[in-house]
């Protein structure tokens, strides 16, 4: 039988294609039953974030917080890369299964997480040789290569594994294991703030701390490729299923391009940052600022986005073909949940705001430095629930199979917006441009994605009427043909 027919579903809770519940549960229930364990998990991973800020800062050093901002662009790789081959492999599994088709499924899921692997392992032999030029590179000072040097010999060691880790989770996720993977992402993050509490006061450890957080928040997704190994059902992966396949590498790559973009290019944009900071002369209490606020209180925030877009991405993968009602629905609800959730937590950050930014300036002794990181974050943060709009416009479109209009609206924020506003807004503030420059971008990367989404939207449902059409047409001249002659 050709891969690309459907197939008989087979034991997937003996259930037909039509009552799964991706196809035949509300929408309304749908949404959370996804999203609701990714933001859990995305909120936890996040806080983890927030943990290791505030460690570093009260038990490091600034300089140490200082050298996370700039070393912040391997996080948006590591990203980059798991939300390539993660959605990526995810949608492309989850679009098989809807056809009953569990054999490219595996393989699918066998190849993204290779392809993964094989990437990271690279890109880390890679950073370590040339470690020296890379640091410079992302713009670091004097004051910063010490602690640069120290992180990166611990984290590029488990970089294949942490990033492998969270495309095993995704690929989890999308065989129907949604509530399984949602513990192997909440409970590692929780054990890593109690160990880099414990090494950072108990131990005296230093940045390494930070990088040892990671990989105890990350590696153990790897274990949920026990169950892809050893269970019993449709997506159990045999030693074939992990033979190259470049035709399933193509389509992984094409699905999962627009996420990765999504994070790769902001990645470029940190860069181009942190070079203006630099350019402008700025202290260690600058860098710091950036750190605590792109590194992580944007990072913190960024995840809870993503949650929502990369939640709904089975749901709008399965129904596209089948519903576009429920897939339309998917994204209105998602729009509407998604910002009230970050408007309540910019809110919350707002009020707040007096007792972190005492937290985090507790290692700095410059006067005035706690009021000038809270006037920092309170204009930078409000472009944050703004934000939702592009980035769940861009998940969802990916996952309706249409890559590059996706692609085009995180490049048009990236570097038609960001970019440009940094330095025209430095050019006229100084380093209080920076952070008045990301949230004008996000208003007009806004704008943009709606537009971008309209004219994807009358496109869908011009096509949807040609194939009702052509469907009509078929059953006509079916119904119209003469019956065989009985001979």
């Amino acid at each position: 039988m050709n891969e690309n027919q459907p197939k008989p579903v087979g034991n997937l809770n003996e259930l037909t294609v039509e009552e799964r519940e991706l196809g035949a549960k509300p929408i309304g229930k749908l949404v959370p039953l996804y999203c609701l364990p990714l933001i859990l998990g995305s909120f936890i991973v996040g806080f983890q974030l927030v943990v290791d800020c505030v460690i570093l800062a009260t038990g490091v050093s600034l300089e140490a917080l200082a050298a996370i901002g700039i070393l912040f662009p391997y996080f948006l790789i590591m990203a980059a890369l798991y939300d390539f081959m993660g959605p990526g492999g995810a949608a492309l599994i989850t679009f098989e299964m809807g056809k009953g088709n569990f054999d490219k499924a595996r393989k699918a899921c066998a190849n993204s997480i290779l392809y993964c692997f094989v990437i990271c392992a690279v890109i880390a032999i890679l950073s370590y040789i040339f470690k020296d030029a890379v640091i410079w590179g992302l713009g670091a000072s004097e004051e910063l290569y010490a602690d640069a040097v120290a992180f990166l010999n611990i984290f590029l060691a488990f970089f294949p594994f942490m990033t492998t880790g969270v495309v095993v989770y995704f690929c989890a996720r999308a065989a129907g294991k949604p509530l399984m993977s949602a513990v192997f992402n909440i409970i590692p993050p929780i054990l890593a703030m109690v160990i880099e509490y414990y090494v950072v006061f108990g131990l005296g450890f230093g940045i390494e701390a930070s990088a040892l957080c990671a990989i105890v928040a990350l590696c153990p997704n790897m274990l949920l490729l026990l169950w892809f190994l050893f269970s019993k059902g449709n997506m159990h992966l045999k030693a074939s299923d992990f033979k190259v396949d470049w035709g399933i590498i193509r389509q992984i790559s094409v699905l999962g391009f627009p996420s990765c973009t999504l994070q790769l290019f902001y990645a470029i944009v940190m860069v181009f940052a942190a070079n203006i900071l630099a350019s402008l002369g700025a202290s260690v209490e600058h860098y710091a600022a950036y750190s605590i606020i792109d590194a992580y209180i944007y990072y913190f925030l960024t995840f809870i986005v993503f949650g929502f877009g990369l939640g709904i991405q089975p749901i709008v993968s399965f129904n596209y073909t089948r519903s576009h009602a429920r897939t339309f629905q998917t994204l209105k609800i998602t729009y509407v949940a998604g910002i009230v959730t970050l408007v309540v937590f910019t809110g919350l950050l707002y009020i707040g705001m007096d007792g972190i930014t005492g937290l985090l300036g507790v290692l700095n002794a410059t006067p005035g430095y706690e009021e000038y990181l809270g006037k920092a974050i309170g204009l930078y943060i409000w472009g944050i629930p703004v934000l939702t709009i592009t980035t769940t416009t861009a998940f969802f479109l990916q996952a309706a199979e249409r890559a590059w209009p996706a692609t085009l609206i995180i490049f048009v924020r990236a570097f038609v917006f960001t970019v440009p506003m940094l330095y025209i807004m430095t050019g006229i503030m100084g380093i209080d441009g920076l952070w008045v420059a990301f949230p004008m971008a996000e208003v007009l990367s806004a704008v943009f994605a709606l537009a971008v989404l309209r004219w994807q939207i009358k496109k869908i449902k011009a096509e949807g009427e040609v194939e009702r059409i052509a469907e009509e047409a078929a059953a006509v001249a079916a119904a119209e043909a003469p019956e065989p002659q009985a001979e």
